[in-house]
């Protein structure tokens, strides 16, 4: 006896039937707080399947949890979806989706960082009406999680020093793994203030002034706050302009070589955190034109070596110099020499 499954009104659902396969898959594009209300959440996303789909938002924090369906704004600014279930039509849609979480969590101002848990729950009347097909299709209920971490510090990328102005400049690119994961609205290093966003693949800058760094490393704290208070902190441990002090070379003698040292002190006798730090040590023979990187970027934890290629009555010189952790180089040290 032939056994024949009737999949008459269920379009492109019977897969493997003799409908199209549709794959089912959510895809959150951006999560973000609306810049004009921080109470408000917004998340784009591609929804994919074969059903109609109702999403379901809870939200996690401070060890509480609870669903914020009821907190959805139809229509936020004529973008998010007016209402629900949303019909793929068998292929897939992009929707945003606006939610007032800020009314339903009492302290959300002081609040640092909250779970986002997005569920996508799929089903079919059509599916619903007929036993045999709601015992073989059903939807997987395609979900999403982040972790949405507000006044976010976004983490420099370069630092270098013009010396033109005066100014040390820090450059940051790439805030955030989505286009938008944005809070901050504005940055104070020392007195000034900048505006600063953190969105993908967007150079930005500010300065500080250095004009009075002399040898010794800038030591900058970079406040962000955003528009509800949020703050973090970045810290700069900047080698513009630092200048090592003096490297220690000893001759020694069965067999020949020169024993090197260098500090992580500056010319102003300044300890030098080395955290984050790498070193370069150079050396010269018989004259400053005749270079060598004796020792490339390291961030080994020794200070002291032994340069046994050398040659008797010729004149060695060696030079260390810093790199921090974005890539600001100091000055080199002074030459100290030996005669071999």
């Amino acid at each position: 006896m032939e056994f024949v499954i009737d999949d008459t009104g269920l379009p492109c659902t019977a897969a493997g039937i003799g409908g199209v396969f549709v794959e089912e898959k959510l895809t959150v594009e951006s999560v973000c707080q609306d810049p004009d209300n921080l109470s408000i959440i917004y998340i784009k996303a591609l929804i994919q399947g074969v059903y109609t789909y109702t999403p379901t938002l809870t939200i996690e924090w401070e060890g509480k949890s609870e669903i914020f369906d009821s907190k959805y704004i139809p229509n936020w600014k004529g973008e998010s979806v007016e209402s629900f279930p949303i019909n793929t039509m068998c292929s897939s849609q992009v929707v945003t989706l606006a939610y007032d979480i800020g009314v339903g969590i009492d302290n959300f101002a002081s609040l640092k960082e909250f779970n986002i848990k997005l569920t996508f729950m799929g089903s079919s009347d059509e599916i619903l009406s007929n036993p045999v097909m709601s015992d073989i299709f059903k939807s997987s209920n395609p979900s999403f999680e982040h972790l949405f971490i507000k006044g976010m510090s976004p983490t420099p990328y370069n630092l270098y020093y013009d010396s033109i102005t005066g100014k040390l400049k820090i450059q940051y690119l790439d805030m955030g793994e989505v286009p938008c994961l944005c809070s901050i609205n504005c940055v104070e290093p020392t007195s000034d203030d900048f505006n600063l966003t953190s969105c993908n693949d967007e150079v930005q800058e500010i300065s500080i002034d250095a004009n009075a760094i002399v040898g010794d490393p800038s030591l900058a704290t970079i406040t962000f706050i955003d528009s509800i208070g949020n703050t973090t902190y970045v810290n700069v441990n900047a080698m513009v302009n630092v200048e090592p002090i003096q490297m220690t070379v000893l001759k020694s003698e069965e067999p020949l070589r020169n024993n090197i040292t260098f500090s992580y002190i500056s010319i102003n006798s300044t300890i030098i955190s080395n955290e984050g730090l790498s070193y370069q040590i150079i050396r010269y023979i018989s004259n400053e034109d005749n270079l060598k990187i004796l020792k490339d970027w390291s961030s080994d934890a020794i200070s002291s070596f032994i340069d046994a290629d050398i040659l008797p009555g010729k004149t060695y010189g060696y030079r260390v110099r810093f790199k921090g952790e974005f890539g600001d180089i100091s000055k080199s040290s002074q030459w100290a020499t030996v005669v071999a």
